[in-house]
């Protein structure tokens, strides 16, 4: 888990103990890997307001951190109000490759926030 004053980013963890989205993150090409532990660091530092990092909202809870560096990268996560501290649920993340998400990419993404929400 990473903390901050402003924003704490975890990431979704299986039934079984894995960490699908740390795993895509350390199987990027270094540039993009880079990219995303930046936007991260943005994130936890500045809040969702953060300059230079790009979000959209896909689906009522469902929404999207762009990472562009050598290449793009989309990851879907979802986020958890307590108290004055905002933590957001990284769920799933794809090499984007195509002008739309892939509706396989959604459903999984999709699928995760219905185990972590309450």
């Amino acid at each position: 888990m990473l903390y901050s004053d402003q924003v704490q980013i975890r990431s979704y963890r299986s039934s079984s103990g894995r960490l699908p989205m740390e795993e895509f993150i350390l199987a990027l090409p270094h540039r993009l890997q880079a990219a995303v532990v930046e936007t991260m660091a943005r994130l936890r530092q500045q809040g969702l307001g953060a300059p230079g990092v790009s979000l959209r909202q896909v689906r009522g809870k469902l929404w999207e951190i762009r990472v562009s560096a050598g290449g793009a990268v989309r990851i879907f996560y979802c986020t958890l109000a307590g108290g004055t501290d905002e933590t957001l649920i990284l769920l799933h993340a794809y090499q984007k490759k195509t002008p739309k998400a892939p509706p396989r990419e959604i459903e999984v993404a999709e699928k995760r926030m219905r185990e972590v929400l309450p």
